[in-house]
């Protein structure tokens, strides 16, 4: 059934003309099941428009009332996305009022790297948008504009509208090793000039990442989230659209280096095979060359858990008592050392350090209030 659904999203991204077999009207059932698991309804839905327009024997068992349910769906993502794409021009805006200069990340950022029938059919989460500013003076915005705080070592939640949460970040991404950590720091700093510059608009109007910063950045999120959180084939298809549709505004060997660099090769590898085989990623336009082993066992687990991890999987217990998560922890820690075997020794320095900053943080957030007050 995987390989049918395979086929279904190459048929949509148009690297693949036809499905090989005709689908019986439980096996459509099936198939908008494992859309919905990996948050890719949308972009589905475009394929089978596209077998319904050139391929229709192969829809003749389509269920009317699913495909009514499943074109309502696909209305409602455009929808949704028409909204979140107003309030990514309103809230840049108001940060360049306020003196920031920023960039969309990824969401409605990487939705711009699309085809142009199905950028409007991802589906949108909240919006991440990266500030041009230090972890004080972000933290400091945010309280003054809320009194409220809700943050980690890369980026705070501002609560600006009531339907999308949105995420300030002064770091893109980090990752365990403080040395590693630093030279991505280094990285992103001397991409900040052309991050932040809204000759990005288009007709987006709104600044979003560049696929030079993307090529390094989504790669860092993905993995990020297959080794805490679950990840979904919804961001694997980011960085497929932006390695095909970006191709000729990025540097191969530039991404190469940072990636070695920060020792993620291996996972970079199992990344590009997951893409050839779900999404029909071209030999052209492999990066790295495919690792079969560390990408069979990424796409089980995106397989299993589903976007965010929000269906369980090995690695992400839903509902999980104190031993489950004590077990989690430890497989997270395994995981980890597969791909950086220094990274897990890192951990409980960064669990303190981070403890310290935060107190420092709030003690300082403190004196803001009483200074405020007077």
């Amino acid at each position: 059934m995987k390989d049918l659904f395979f086929e279904l999203i190459q048929v949509a991204i148009g690297t693949r003309i036809c499905l090989s077999h005709t689908p019986s009207a439980d096996e459509w059932g099936e198939l908008y099941v494992m859309a919905k698991k990996q948050s890719l309804v949308g972009v589905c839905f475009a394929g089978v428009q596209s077998l319904a327009i050139n391929h229709k024997p192969s829809t003749i068992n389509l269920p009317e009332v699913l495909y009514l349910q499943w074109m309502g769906m696909a209305a409602m993502i455009q929808q949704r996305n028409e909204v979140v794409n107003r309030q990514c021009v309103d809230f840049q805006k108001r940060l360049s009022a306020d003196g920031f200069r920023s960039c969309i990340m990824k969401g409605q950022g990487v939705a711009l790297y699309y085809n142009k029938a199905l950028c409007n059919l991802r589906q949108s989460g909240d919006i991440d948008v990266w500030i041009d500013g230090d972890s004080k003076s972000v933290i400091e915005y945010v309280y003054r504009k809320t009194n409220h705080l809700d943050y980690d070592q890369k980026h705070i939640h501002y609560k600006v509208f009531e339907d999308t949460d949105v995420e300030l970040h002064w770091q893109p991404v980090s990752l365990q090793s403080y040395f590693k950590n630093k030279y991505l720091n280094e990285y992103f700093d001397r991409m900040k000039a052309t991050e932040f510059s809204f000759s990005r608009c288009d007709n987006a109007h709104f600044s979003f990442s560049t696929p030079s910063f993307n090529m390094v950045y989504l790669l860092l999120h993905i993995y990020n989230h297959y080794i805490y959180e679950g990840v979904g084939l919804r961001q694997l298809m980011d960085y497929y659209f932006v390695i095909v549709n970006g191709c000729e505004d990025y540097s191969p060997e530039e991404t190469r280096e940072v990636i070695r660099r920060i020792g993620l090769e291996k996972f970079a590898g199992a990344v590009i095979w997951v893409l050839s085989k779900v999404m029909g990623l071209g030999e052209k336009f492999f990066v790295w060359e495919p690792n079969v082993i560390e990408g069979t066992a990424l796409l089980n687990e995106i397989l299993q858990s589903g976007n965010m991890g929000k269906y369980g999987g090995e690695l992400h217990m839903q509902d999980a008592n104190a031993w489950q998560r004590l077990l989690l922890a430890y497989r997270r820690r395994v995981r980890m050392s597969e791909f950086d075997p220094l990274s897990p020794l890192w951990s409980f320095y960064n669990a303190v350090r981070i403890k310290l900053w935060k107190h420092r943080t709030s003690s300082n957030l403190a004196k803001i209030s009483k200074d405020d007050d007077c």
